[in-house]
């Protein structure tokens, strides 16, 4: 099998010996740059009025899915904070012996594809931040498992 990370960074997947996480596989961006992320659409749908500080207002964003698509990593407004602008290009369609890794973001818009793979088993270091996963899953079902392993 082919392995194509569609993420914007490199997945590692490590295992546990012991007291320690050994790397067991790394999966670099993509040579090219390109990523994949989710279009949305959002607009506003209210606020919501903080019990204890009435004067406090915060926005409240309805927000509709649109498709995923490729941006470029030196796109401007290419990260997912952004929408429709940076579009490189429409997500690959399905190819034999080929499997791409995705966020679970873009596994669940395109929740009838059998190759993607979802960083699955977050490991994080002792401050926090995410050193790898364990492994991958298959069905953007399964992302509530991407869940912190401590």
């Amino acid at each position: 099998m082919n392995i194509v990370n569609l993420t914007p960074h490199a997945i590692t997947v490590l295992e546990q010996w012991v007291e320690e996480w050994v790397e067991v596989a790394t999966f670099p961006m993509h040579e090219t740059g390109f990523f994949a992320r989710v279009d949305y659409e959002s607009h506003s749908a209210g606020q919501i009025i903080h019990e204890g500080h009435p004067e406090l207002t915060i926005p409240l964003f309805g927000i509709e899915t649109g498709s995923v698509r490729l941006y470029h990593l030196g796109t401007p407004n290419s990260d997912e904070t952004t929408h429709g602008e940076g579009v490189t290009g429409e997500f690959p369609d399905p190819k034999e012996g080929w499997l791409f890794i995705v966020s679970c973001r873009v596994a669940a818009v395109l929740k009838d594809r059998d190759d993607l793979l979802v960083p699955f088993g977050m490991v994080r270091d002792d401050s926090g931040a995410v050193i790898g996963c364990q492994g991958f899953t298959r069905t953007p079902a399964d992302c509530r498992g991407c869940a912190v392993v401590e």
